[in-house]
C-alpha cells in the first residue's frame, strides 16, 4: 500500500510536473476565461494520477492506486499535535490512518488486489466470501437499529466507512500499545487531563474529532450525500463493539455500550496494521 503523508510527493519531480503541464497553454497576458477553458481541457489528465491538495482537511485511500494519504491540511488539532500526549494522538489521526488502511479490506476494497485491479469473485474462497457477508451484515444491522439513523434507513449506504471506522480504532488501539511498550519517551498528560487513564485518553482523543452541531436541515442534508453514519454513531457504535473501551470506562457487561451479544467485528489484521501505523508515525511530520 503508497502512502502519501503530508504532501503528494511528485510535486518535487520537476520531470513529472513538465509532462503533467505541456499540454496547458498559458500565459500571463490570456483573458482569465481562455485559462478556465485550458484548465478545464486539460483537467481529464488528473485522475489517472493518486494526488489531492495538501492543504485539504482529510485523508482517503483510493482503491485503483492502493494508496492512502494523508495530507497537512489534518495535521493539527483535534487529530494531532506534536505536544499532545500520545494517546490523544494515536486516537484522533492514529485512528484516522488506521480507517483509511482498512478501507483497503472493507467491503469495497476487498474486491480489489495489491495492484488495484477488480478481483473476480469465482476466485474468492466461497468459505471466506460467506463470512464476510454475514460480518457485513451485522454492521448493517447494527447502524439501521441506531437511535441517530432514523433519517437513514438503509445503512448499505455507508458500510464501507462504518467498517473503516470499527476496525481503524481497533489498528490505532493496538498499534499505539505496542508503540507505549517499546522504548520510546513517553509524554507525561496535561495536568488538566490527569483524571483519565491513558486507554481513557486514547478513546477521548478519538471521540472529540467528531464534535459537531447540526441543524435539522443539516442532518436531512447529510443523511441524503454523505456516505458517512452519523457522528454521534461514528463514537458511539465502534467503541460500544470494541471490548478495551467498555474495559477502559468499566461499561458494566450487558449495557448500552458492553452488550456482547451486539457487537459486530470484521478481522483484527493486527500485525499489519501495527507495522504500516508505526511506520507512518514515525514521519517527520507526525514526530510526536
Amino acid at each position: 500500500m503508497k502512502q502519501n503523508i503530508g504532501y503528494y510527493k511528485l510535486i518535487e519531480d520537476n520531470i513529472f510536473l513538465n509532462k503533467l503541464y505541456k499540454k496547458y497553454k498559458i500565459n500571463e497576458n490570456m483573458p482569465w476565461i481562455e485559462m478556465f477553458v485550458q484548465l478545464e481541457r486539460n483537467y481529464y489528465l488528473w485522475p489517472t494520477i493518486d494526488y489531492q491538495a495538501s492543504f485539504f482537511v482529510d485523508g482517503y485511500y483510493k482503491w485503483a492506486f492502493n494508496s492512502l494519504a494523508i495530507y497537512g491540511g489534518i495535521m493539527h488539532s483535534p487529530w494531532f499535535d506534536s505536544t499532545s500526549p500520545q494517546p490523544l494522538n494515536f486516537g484522533g489521526i492514529g485512528t484516522l490512518l488506521g480507517h483509511e488502511i482498512s478501507h483497503g479490506f472493507d467491503s469495497s476494497g476487498f474486491h480489489f488486489d495489491e495492484i488495484g485491479d477488480r478481483i473476480d469473485q469465482k476466485d474468492v474462497d466461497q468459505e471466506t466470501y460467506k463470512k464476510m457477508e454475514e460480518r457485513f451484515q451485522c454492521f448493517i444491522k447494527q447502524y439501521n437499529n441506531y437511535e441517530n439513523n432514523k433519517l437513514r434507513p438503509n445503512t448499505r449506504f455507508t458500510l464501507s466507512e462504518n467498517i473503516a471506522d470499527n476496525a481503524g480504532i481497533r489498528a490505532s488501539y493496538n498499534a499505539w500499545k505496542y508503540f507505549t511498550n517499546s522504548q520510546r519517551k513517553i509524554k507525561h498528560l496535561k495536568d488538566s487531563l490527569n483524571k483519565f487513564t491513558d486507554e481513557q485518553m486514547f478513546f477521548i482523543g478519538n471521540a472529540f474529532t467528531y464534535c459537531s452541531v447540526m441543524t435539522e436541515e443539516d442532518a436531512n442534508n447529510y443523511a441524503k450525500t454523505d456516505n458517512h453514519a452519523f457522528p454521534k454513531a461514528r463514537v458511539n457504535l465502534p467503541l460500544s463493539n470494541f471490548q478495551a473501551f467498555a474495559n477502559a470506562f468499566k461499561c458494566p457487561s450487558g449495557t448500552k455500550m458492553n452488550n456482547n451479544e451486539q457487537k459486530c467485528q470484521l478481522c483484527t489484521f493486527k500485525r499489519i496494521f501495527i507495522v504500516m501505523i508505526i511506520h507512518i508515525f514515525s514521519h517527520p511530520l507526525l514526530s510526536c
